[in-house]
């Protein structure tokens, strides 16, 4: 039997030892899914990227670096000294997507079969050919 002092100062006697209740306790925490992990690391890297084109080669090269320069100015691309200019940091987005794929590949596709996981890179390679060309 294992003995634990309470708050009021009492004795409390419990047939399962405090390690075991921890290990209880430990088990039932919401444990990261691997997925979810990496994901989040993606996510913040293509983010990371952005902020720095964003924010510090927007800085020294005083114009406004943005995905679709367009939306702000639709003749940009005409103007003798255009004040936005497109962004680089796209590319951050493109050659993040064969690591998507892997990722999905390997927490979704291990148990179905080799046509399945076939169909699917083929289309990563083809989506990725695309929005690089």
């Amino acid at each position: 039997m294992a003995r634990r002092e309470t708050r009021s100062g009492f004795t409390n006697f419990h047939s399962k030892p405090l390690a075991a209740e921890a290990n209880v306790a430990a088990s039932n925490s919401v444990e990261t899914d691997p997925f979810v992990a990496d994901i989040t690391r993606l996510l913040l890297t293509f983010f990371s990227v952005v902020a720095i084109d964003l924010l510090v080669v927007s800085l020294m090269t005083h114009r406004l670096r943005v995905w679709f320069p367009l939306w702000l100015d639709p003749q940009w691309a005409t103007r003798r000294d255009p004040w936005v200019i497109y962004s680089q940091s796209y590319f951050a987005g493109i050659f993040l997507i064969p690591v998507l794929c892997r990722l999905v590949d390997r927490d979704f596709l291990t148990k179905v079969g080799a046509g399945a996981r076939t169909a699917f890179w083929s289309l990563c390679v083809i989506a990725f050919a695309f929005v690089l060309w």
